[in-house]
């Protein structure tokens, strides 16, 4: 009798994990401008190049930003931290922004709302020197002086993925 009532335990569990991860998360952003490079495509999205046979036109300079992943890691110490977390895909894009300074979280499309307005100041790319980079950083997100560290990935919108650390 041991053996059944385990066995219904395990089917009723898995049942209810399964149910639970058929759902949409919460943080996908849809709105998503169609001019944002993807994490998925080549370096920018097919229907933005021109192809011939000598070579291939690459219109970056008409996108939103100049990225399809961004990940900010601001470190305060004392366990505060601010991250912002943005990847877009063809299907939506994963965004996030934790500020555990100020007690707040946002996802999805507000989160998104919020990231455009600084992504659109940022004027960063593979070959931006990391001190350019840096100076940015913390003029566009409004850090202050007080951080420990600043670790940044980002995927440029030519494939390129370049890792950043920035110690105070």
């Amino acid at each position: 009798m041991k053996k059944w009532s385990s066995y219904i335990a395990v089917i009723i569990l898995s049942i209810i994990l399964v149910g639970c991860g058929s759902g949409n998360k919460s943080d996908n952003a849809s709105n998503v401008k169609t001019d944002v490079p993807t994490s998925e495509g080549s370096a920018y999205d097919s229907t933005h190049r021109s192809t011939n046979t000598t070579k291939t036109i690459d219109n970056t300079q008409n996108k939103a930003f100049n990225f399809s992943e961004f990940k900010l890691d601001v470190d305060y110490g004392a366990n505060h931290s601010f991250e912002v977390n943005f990847e877009n895909r063809n299907n939506g894009a994963d965004v996030s922004i934790e500020d555990e300074r100020k007690n707040q979280k946002m996802e999805g499309n507000n989160a998104y709302t919020q990231l455009e307005h600084y992504f659109k100041k940022l004027t960063i790319d593979a070959s931006t020197p990391d001190e350019e980079v840096k100076k940015q950083i913390i003029n566009v997100f409004n850090i202050d002086n007080s951080y420990k560290t600043i670790d940044l990935e980002v995927k440029y919108s030519d494939g390129m993925e370049k890792k950043y650390r920035f110690t105070h």
